[in-house]
């Protein structure tokens, strides 16, 4: 279904842009979890890329801020 809609945006706007989704998972929470595995489910029915990183509790800020500086010069997302 989700691939449908997309050819129909694609066909409306004359032009097809695919983007992406890229989730930073730190610490270990089951429902965030469930929820980025859904997600990520999603962005595959629609063609989409998707990536999930799973980083400990004790992840810095600083750590973070740099996988999102990578992500963002990541030409999939």
């Amino acid at each position: 279904m989700s691939g449908q809609v997309s050819l129909a945006l694609m066909l409306a706007f004359g032009q097809y842009v695919v983007g992406g989704l890229a989730v930073l998972l730190v610490g270990d929470d089951r429902a965030s979890a469930s929820y980025v595995r859904g997600k990520a489910r999603a962005c595959e029915e629609a063609g989409m890329a998707s990536e999930t990183i799973r980083l400990p509790a004790t992840t810095t800020m600083e750590q973070l801020l740099g996988i999102v500086a990578d992500l963002n010069n990541d030409s999939r997302f």
